[in-house]
This record gives structure tokens, sequence and C-alpha cells, in this order.
């Protein structure tokens, strides 16, 4: 049965959350039930789980699982990064038993409001985890209340990339530029002047953008500071750096990009946000993402198409070269679950076990988590061996996983919709930068300050 006080919190976080990002409408029954609602008289287990079949590869990993264990049940009930599907859940007193997450945008709010059960004494038992054998990207789920990479695991990567860039031939070729390097990142100011020689118009129609990226704007604010050593966050993210002319500086960088097109927006937007689609339809020259672009087109079919005018490089840096895990999905456990060691046993099946790990990886869905799976990515191409040279011989020799900054006492939606909020009319010439700069600050220090009362932190 879920506590009142963690029923408080979680109804308590799902309204503030309301607040920022849009009314939501509250699920009756948060006072919880004295029965287990997922076991029945046989002993039989119910495992509720927030990531869908697609995306750990088919619903024959689910029904696999279930043949090999008679007593449990898997219900899918998926969610999405930053929705409120999962509060939900848990305010209504149905929540999941495995959780899925955006391991940089969402881990350190889900730790702070208790949603996240520690995992290290299940790890300990497990016979598959043995951290030496995994990428140091299972740092980013461990954290301590103010630095990741230090305290508990809350949950593992599914799988991972660091963020690339994928570039299309077609659109360089016709602007007379140069393709990038393979080995040495572009800086950002290269970036921005090889984007905006990548537009085409016609009229005032945007035939190709420079630039797409699905990250959203903070996100993107701390991966360009970062590789100046800064951060938007001070005082134990207590308060921002928002007001600084580092960050304004930032700021402006983006701007600047999305006002000519160079970078999709709201003001000239592209029909596809993530890149794939404009990629094949030579609609955009270059996106920020990960190696999970391959696994989509093998999956769509369309691999063989486009793979002869797709290369893959290293993203933007600033003075230090550093990629980052900024899409990262993980999966954790529900800290009140009744069934802590099946719901990791799951887990532990989903993530690392061979069946599921290699049905992604053949088709390069992502990159696994366990070094061992390595050698079961395609690799029978140019196209799969340029994109694997570039992963193996600079982004894994240079991943960061631990300095991008994320504060935990603000979601991460209710941020983002305060950029959408108070940044956007600036674009439009409806607000100067200085004063959106201005309100955002104040009102995520009021959102933090709310926060950290919530879950009665210093």
């Amino acid at each position: 049965m879920l506590t009142n006080k963690f029923l408080h919190s979680a109804v308590s976080l799902l309204l503030a959350g309301a607040l920022t990002v849009g009314c939501v409408g509250m699920c009756a029954g948060c006072g919880g039930s004295e029965k287990s609602k997922n076991k029945d008289s046989n002993g039989k287990i119910t495992l509720t789980v927030t990531v869908s079949s697609a995306e750990v590869g088919s619903r024959e990993i689910f029904e696999n699982y279930m043949k090999e264990h008679s007593n449990i049940t898997i219900e899918e009930v998926p969610t999405s990064n930053g929705d409120t599907k999962l509060l939900s859940m848990i305010a209504s007193g149905s929540p999941p038993d495995i959780i899925r997450f955006a391991g940089y945008d969402e881990l350190p709010a889900f730790v702070e409001r208790g949603i996240l059960m520690p995992l290290d004494d299940l790890l300990k038992k497990s016979g598959s985890f043995n951290e030496e054998e995994m990428f140091d990207v299972i740092q980013t789920c461990r954290f301590d209340g103010k630095n990741r990479g230090k305290g508990p695991y809350y949950g593992i990567p599914k799988d991972w990339s660091p963020l690339g860039l994928w570039i299309n031939k077609t659109a360089f070729n016709e602007a007379g530029v140069p393709l990038p390097s393979q080995s040495e990142p572009m800086t950002w100011d290269e970036f921005g002047q090889i984007a905006n020689k990548l537009v085409k118009r016609s009229g005032e129609n945007i035939l190709r953008h420079g630039a797409i990226t699905a990250l959203p704007l903070p996100t993107l604010l701390e991966m360009y500071l970062n590789g100046y050593g800064k951060t938007m966050w001070k005082d134990n993210y207590t308060s921002t750096n928002l007001e600084s002319a580092d960050t304004k500086k930032a700021v402006q960088y983006f701007e600047a990009l999305q006002k000519t097109a160079a970078l999709s927006s709201t003001l000239y937007p592209n029909a596809d946000k993530i890149g794939t689609s404009a990629l094949k339809e030579n609609k955009v020259g270059m996106v920020i993402g990960g190696y999970w672009f391959r696994g989509s087109y093998a999956g769509s079919g369309s691999i063989d198409d486009i793979s002869s005018n797709l290369m893959y490089v290293p993203a933007p840096v600033g003075t230090k070269k550093a990629c980052y895990a900024l899409d990262l999905t993980c999966l954790g456990i529900f800290s009140e679950t009744e069934h802590p060691q099946e719901a990791y046993d799951l887990l532990e099946y989903l993530i690392l076990g061979e069946y599921s790990v290699t049905t992604r990886s053949k088709i390069g869905f992502n990159l696994p988590v366990c070094k061992k799976y390595m050698d079961t990515l395609p690799r029978e191409t140019d196209f799969d061996n340029q994109i694997l040279d570039v992963i193996e011989n600079y982004q894994l020799k240079n991943f960061d996983p631990t300095s991008i900054t994320v504060c935990p006492w603000i979601s991460y939606t209710s941020l983002t919709t305060l950029f959408d909020k108070f940044y956007l009319p600036v674009l439009y010439g409806k607000n100067s930068l200085d004063s959106a700069m201005k309100t955002i600050n104040s009102e995520t220090e009021i959102l933090v300050q709310e926060g950290k009362e919530l879950v009665g932190a210093d």
C-alpha cells in the first residue's frame, strides 16, 4: 500500500506540474489499497511496466519472459518523457513496478521525490550486473542529491548513444560546403556557420533547414555551456545563471540560428521535429541525434535507400571535447513496489539479457549498455563501419556521463515550459531577451523553492 506521505507528495507534484504544464485530470482513489492489486489468489504476479514492447524490441521479448516465468504477467502502460501519466498512476494508487524515465532530464527530480528505488542491494545480488563490464553511461543513473556519478544507482540505461551529428551529403554538396571531419568535432561557431550555409529558401518558404534537434532549449544550453565549463545553475540549484553574460551569450547563439532557419523552431518549423524523415527528404542539412537513427531507418526498411547519402560525425563542442548522452532512456523500479525482486529480475532481463539485448542491437537500435554485446551491432556495410568508427574511436573515448547538471527540485517539463512561454516571444520580436531571462529566472527560483518544500529539503 502506498504511504499517505508518498501519495501526498505525488499528488502535490502533479498539481504543481499542472500549474505550469496545463490542467491535468486527477484520478480518484488516492488512498491506495490494502490488498495487493497485482497478485492473485494463485500467487501469480502482474508487473506493470511503463516501457512499451516496441521500445524494448518487440512484444516477443515480453512473451518470452512470461513463458519462462509462468507466475508473471507483464502489463504495458507506456509513458513518454515529460508526460503526467506516471504521476497520475502514482497519485491514483495504481503505480507501475518498472518505470521508464529520461536519465538526463528526469532522474534527479524522481530521486528527490522518492519515486525511484535505490538498486544497489539488488545489483549486488545480481549474477549479470558487473560494473566493470558496463559502459560509463551507467554513472548517469547514480545520484546523491547533488552530483551524478555518486550515491546509489536508481536505474540502468536500457540502451544508449552519445549524441552525434548526422550529415546530409546532398545538402553539403548543393551548398558547396566540404564534408566535416569524422575524427575532429566542429566547434559551435563552425556548426552555426555551416548551418546557415545549408539553409535553402524559395521566397519566404524554407525548403531546407540548416539543422534540427529534438533537444529542448534548456538541454541545448547546458550542452553548450558545459563545453566551456559553465552551467545555468548555481548555489546548489537554488538559483540560476540565466541572467549572466555567459548564459545570455549561449541563448543568443541559438536565437540567431533560429531566426535564420539555420535551426528549426516554432518561428521556422520543420514538420519532422526529430530529423529522420527530413534527412531522407533533403529538408535538413544536419541533425543532432544518436546512433538510434540507424535503427529507425532499418526498422522502416529505408536504410538501403538513404545510407549512401548519410554520414555520422561528432557533435559540436566548446573548448573541451566531450560527448553527452542527453536523450538517454533508462529503466528503474518504483520505490514502493510490492514485488521488488520480481521487478528487478524483469528489468535485468530487458537490459542485460542476451535475447532482449541482441533483438535490439542487431538492427542498430542503440548501443548496448554492456560492453560484451558491442560485437552484435551491424557491421556489414561501409555505412555501418563509418558510424561505428566515430563511436568507438571518438565518442566512447570522450564520453562524459556526469558533468552536465539538472536541478532536482524542478521538473524538466516545467523548466522547458517556462522557456516556451517567455523565450519564444523573443523570437517573434514580442519581448526582449533580458526581460525573458529575468522572468524565467524568477519563475524558476519560485518553482525550485516549492519543490524543496515539497520534499522537506533544506
